[in-house]
């Protein structure tokens, strides 16, 4: 029986800047689209309904663009039950508004999920429709390990 040459080591190099390419960038993909399902889900179901404002704070310790972020938290009813969330926001014009009394708001709604919501105009994902472009990262890394596999088989006959 013939003996079947070993993996190149090029092949091994590759699939293992592959790999490790694909884990960094899945993770940092990962980051960048937190929230993003919920903003996807709310565009496609939106009910809009008006909300009470149940407080509204400055947060020192959390920081948007080097600002200090508004803490708004918020209630909403849907169908008769009662839903409570709290957004972060450096939005000036926001956090005039809310911090009058018995502030209300537009509030944007999944009609079948109605605990996802978000204040009008305003994303729950961190880095909003641009961190999408983060998923065709990894892509890359798979790229490099399918060429591996493809220079692996290669030598191998």
């Amino acid at each position: 029986m013939p003996r079947r040459p070993p993996i190149d080591t090029g092949a091994k190099i590759v699939a293992l800047v592959g790999a490790v390419f694909l884990a960094v960038s899945g993770l940092i993909a990962t980051v960048f689209c937190q929230g993003l399902p919920t903003d996807q889900c709310i565009e496609r179901r939106t009910l809009e309904i008006v909300g009470e404002v149940t407080g509204a704070e400055l947060m020192s310790t959390r920081r948007i663009n080097r600002r200090s972020a508004t803490r708004i938290a918020y209630r909403d009813v849907v169908d008769g039950v009662a839903y409570a969330d709290e957004q972060l926001t450096i939005d000036p014009g926001l956090v005039q508004a809310v911090r009058q009394p018995l502030a209300r708001m537009a509030l944007q709604v999944d009609r079948l999920h109605p605990e996802r919501v978000r204040i009008a105009g305003t994303a729950r994902s961190t880095f909003g429709w641009g961190g999408a472009s983060t998923l065709l990262v990894p892509l890359l890394g798979l790229g490099l390990v399918g060429a591996a596999g493809v220079m692996a088989l290669r030598t191998r006959g």
